[in-house]
């Protein structure tokens, strides 16, 4: 079995297979170096492993795969058996032999070795080696939270130097992906444009961002829609003023308005506002925000009414709203106003993530059992994300 040397070796040649061993372990994590001196002390062989191919020392020194193919490993290695076949004998990636021992840095239990992307990821592991712990960690979420396409594109971004950070940030991102392929289920109908492999990360996270919102409304509102308007719809100085009450409302207003109406569902959920569509006839001219007045909260107060594209509308149109609000016979907002996190619909949050769980498995991330923190999780996931690149 010849020695390949890196950069960090070579130094140490003259002072035998000893001294470049001792150099290769002490790259390793703190946590695994008694192990792969366990590992070593079975053969010169294997102490040479440690040096030449560490991704397979690491393996075995960890208990990846079966019992059967660490032994015949260690077998083909006393006998000076090719690394191409000890690979295939651990069922590892051919691409894992490129990884240095600052990549493992915690055990594995699943590798994507799908022919399709291994010569691609190869070509992917990151000059640095002190990235690659975090690129294998990506790579592999990717895999088990989509498909080996994902992996394959978060492998190829420029998003692992600095900071290490947790993998499952990208939980949010891969579901979008997986969903972007999927239109025919709840949530894949949600996403306006889908994710494809030649898309800018940046733009990727922005979309996914885009979906968790529409997510957000569908499992706030339901699918019933609000039943609590505070005020009635009605009409005032030619004006027509119409509670919007379900996500379909909230689409239709946002799309004729060329604004963020569906934004506002997890406000709409917490008590926070109401909104109102404001019509001329069967036109869209403005949307009418009612919130609490900040000193007496069972009134009323209008804290937004803008026009097309959040323009300012002409005074007409506030003293119709101001007329409406007059001929209201009650208010209907709480006397006291106490701003509450939303809880997710559990039945509307598991009709949409069902068919993910299914293929990928349920995670902390996305549970199946959502709380008040579930949703602005995702969305800070995605955040920390969009500031990684």
């Amino acid at each position: 079995m010849a020695v390949a040397f890196d950069m960090s070796t070579a130094g140490a040649a003259s002072q035998g297979p000893g001294a470049q061993f001792e150099i290769q372990i002490k790259r390793f994590r703190r946590t695994f170096r008694k192990r792969l001196r366990k590992l070593a002390r079975v053969s010169d062989r294997l102490t040479e492993l440690v040096v030449t191919y560490p991704g397979a020392a690491f393996a075995i020194a960890t208990a990846y795969g079966t019992i059967e193919q660490r032994a015949a490993a260690i077998r083909l290695i006393k006998d000076g058996q090719s690394l191409r076949l000890v690979t295939k004998t651990l069922g590892l990636p051919i691409w894992f032999r490129k990884l240095p021992p600052e990549a493992f840095t915690e055990v594995f239990t699943e590798l994507p070795c799908d022919e399709r992307i291994n010569q691609r990821l190869a070509g992917h592991v990151p000059a640095d080696a002190e990235q690659t712990a975090l690129w294998l960690k990506w790579v592999l979420e990717a895999h088990r939270e989509c498909d080996h396409e994902f992996a394959l594109w978060i492998a190829c971004q420029d998003i692992f130097s600095g900071q290490e950070s947790y993998a499952h940030l990208i939980a949010p991102l891969a579901s979008f992906a997986w969903f972007s392929d999927r239109a025919d289920t709840a949530a894949g109908a949600l996403i306006v444009n889908r994710w494809t492999p030649k898309m800018s990360f940046v733009r990727a996270v922005d979309l996914a961002f885009n979906w968790i919102e529409r997510i957000k409304s569908e499992v706030f509102l339901g699918t019933d829609g609000l039943s609590d308007t505070w005020l009635s719809g009605g009409r005032a100085a030619g004006y027509r003023f119409v509670p919007l009450t379900t996500n379909a409302e909230l689409d239709k207003e946002g799309a004729a308005m060329n604004n963020c109406a569906r934004a506002y569902a997890d406000a709409i959920a917490q008590g926070r506002c109401r909104l109102f569509g404001v019509r001329r006839g069967c036109k869209h001219v403005a949307t009418l925000e009612i919130q609490p007045h900040c000193g007496h909260p069972g009134i009323p107060a209008i804290v937004q009414l803008l026009g097309p594209s959040n323009e300012e509308v002409p005074d007409r149109i506030w003293k119709a709203a101001f007329t409406w609000l007059a001929k209201q016979s009650r208010y209907g907002l709480p006397e006291t106003y106490v701003l509450h996190a939303p809880v997710p619909i559990a039945s509307v949050w598991r009709k949409l993530w069902r068919p993910y769980w299914c293929a990928c498995g349920a995670n902390f991330v996305l549970p199946e059992e959502p709380d008040s923190d579930t949703v602005p999780g995702l969305e800070q996931r995605l955040l920390d994300l969009r500031g990684r690149n």
